[in-house]
């Protein structure tokens, strides 16, 4: 298996640090009033909301592409994953045309489906085990891309919930980036929200491979 965990945290390490640029900037525009003029608090949430969205679509990345990996008989720390039924796919275009079974693409945000997927294809695999003991928060996480992602009101209705689930409330405007700058409540040196699920999901990456 590819080294997909270390690429998965070096593009993290990347996107915290352009979000947390966005708020050296923002320190500096309280000296800097010509500054000021160019940068405010919206256009660092906007930063936070673009960070997480980009790590989320990596997040989906990894997801597919250890999935079909897998489905291809390659080990990794874990180990390798065991067939449902027939022996591995010999190449990755095998292995992607029957998890597409005549579908464009399939859709990899939905922990409840990839657990589905993975129960047709593996038997007992990290992908499934991972995900159906985290799927709450992963859908959660979920309604968060969805709400940066679109504007309709369900998808604000499901980031309300979601930010309920994590923080207990719910935030103006059905801001995602007001909600990831924010700092959970939890340890002695809380993080923001986009730290701690940045965090969360090299986690569960680490636990796939």
């Amino acid at each position: 298996m590819p080294r997909y965990l270390g690429q998965l945290e070096s593009i993290v390490t990347y996107l915290l640090d352009t979000a947390h640029a966005g708020d050296i900037i923002l320190a500096r525009t309280f000296k800097d009033r010509s500054l000021a003029r160019e940068w405010n608090l919206n256009k660092t949430e906007l930063l936070y909301e673009l960070a997480f969205l980009k790590l989320f679509i990596e997040w989906e990345k990894f997801l597919e592409e250890t999935f079909l990996r897998y489905l291809c008989g390659y080990v990794s720390t874990k180990g390798q994953q065991a067939i449902m039924a027939g022996s591995y796919y010999r190449t990755l275009s095998e292995a992607e045309t029957a998890m597409l079974a005549g579908q464009k693409y399939v859709m990899w945000y939905d922990p409840n489906k990839v657990i589905a997927r993975a129960m047709g294809f593996l038997r007992g695999s990290t992908h499934e085990r991972v995900l159906a003991s985290n799927s709450s928060r992963l859908s959660g996480l979920a309604a968060i891309r969805h709400r940066i992602a679109h504007g309709q009101a369900d998808a604000r209705s499901r980031f309300d919930q979601a930010s309920r689930m994590f923080a207990g409330k719910r935030y103006k405007g059905s801001r995602p980036g007001r909600f990831l700058r924010d700092r959970a409540g939890i340890g002695p040196r809380p993080q923001r929200w986009l730290d701690l699920f940045a965090n969360e999901l090299l986690g569960l990456a680490s636990q796939i491979v």
